[in-house]
């Protein structure tokens, strides 16, 4: 009976010691699977936070850019306007003139 119950005991051993080598070599895999997902995410991060750099630039450029636009299209206006208002006075002023040469003739 003794040695039934050791060759029980034994073979209860061996179960064990075999479902817990399973159990470890599931738990290594599964730890380099985890170890593999960080190293990728990290990596993903990185590209994140380039993607947003470079779009923080690019944003940053295109309103210097507007501003500039904005610039030249108000100085644009600015000289139209008073290319066209000296315009208007010549005329203006050779109406006048004309009217005046008239009154005088007479």
């Amino acid at each position: 009976m003794y040695k039934s119950n050791m060759l029980a005991y034994d073979d209860d051993l061996k179960n064990i010691t075999r479902e817990k080598g399973k159990t470890q070599d599931e738990y290594d895999d599964t730890l380099n699977d985890l170890n593999n997902m960080k190293e990728e995410y990290g990596f993903l991060l990185e590209e994140k936070r380039k993607r947003d750099e470079i779009s923080a630039i690019m944003a940053k450029k295109k309103n210097e850019q507007e501003a500039k636009m904005n610039k030249l299209i108000n100085a644009t206006e600015y000289i139209q306007a008073h290319w066209r208002g000296m315009l208007e006075r010549k005329i203006a002023d050779k109406a006048r003139k004309g009217k005046k040469k008239k009154k005088k003739k007479k």
